[in-house]
């Protein structure tokens, strides 16, 4: 996740007919709740990724406190609230019971959106043929 598109565009590689798309739908739903799964480029470490090595989720989330801790640190490698395969979680509660040692905040001490209690990111992977929907979410494409 980063604060500007233009803090991720170092982060995957594409040609220029590629990238012009993936900045066109970035533009039109950034910040916003739209991941776009793109090539990665040779920055991201294949660790950070084992399960498909070669892409990278990228993001740049509507969330006031997001933006200002992102603003402050630069793009950082971030992971969903639901293990890989599973359902998305949908609820603080349900995030808390899925992960009992991780703290999980209240919707008032972050002052979360009502949208992050309910509805995930839209997730959306680059092919040659285009976007292929993975997760329908909060971005109706």
């Amino acid at each position: 996740m980063a604060a500007t598109a233009d803090a991720l565009w170092p982060f995957v590689r594409g040609n220029s007919a590629a990238e012009s798309s993936w900045k066109a739908i970035a533009e039109q739903y950034w910040p916003g709740a739209l991941t776009l799964v793109l090539p990665k480029s040779d920055r991201v470490p294949s660790a950070v990724n084992p399960e498909t090595p070669d892409t990278i989720g990228i993001r740049v989330p509507n969330w006031p406190l997001a933006q200002m801790i992102l603003q402050q640190t630069g793009p950082l490698a971030t992971t969903s609230l639901n293990r890989s395969g599973q359902s998305p979680l949908e609820d603080l509660d349900a995030i808390a019971s899925h992960f009992p040692s991780v703290f999980t905040p209240t919707l008032d001490l972050w002052q979360l959106p009502r949208e992050c209690d309910r509805i995930p990111s839209t997730v959306v992977k680059w092919s040659e043929r285009g976007w292929v929907v993975l997760r329908e979410g909060a971005v109706k494409l």
